[in-house]
């Protein structure tokens, strides 16, 4: 699968609550379809900024 560096600010999803929120920094993300990328990489997982979940978290095309 493509993977893609994506920068801080970058709008992610949380794969739990669905709620959005901005990367705080740079993260890789690996392609899972035409619309959407998934941080998989344990290097790259972060505390999501809103709901304060870590699990993998989602890019998508249409939020950025």
């Amino acid at each position: 699968m493509p993977e893609k560096e994506f920068e801080a600010g970058t709008v992610i999803r949380c794969n739990r609550c669905n709620t959005k929120g901005k990367a705080n920094r740079k993260f890789w993300a690996t392609r899972e379809n035409n619309n959407a990328w998934r941080i998989t990489r344990a290097e790259d997982m972060m505390i999501h900024p809103v709901c304060e979940h870590m699990d993998s978290h989602w890019v998508f095309n249409s939020d950025n």
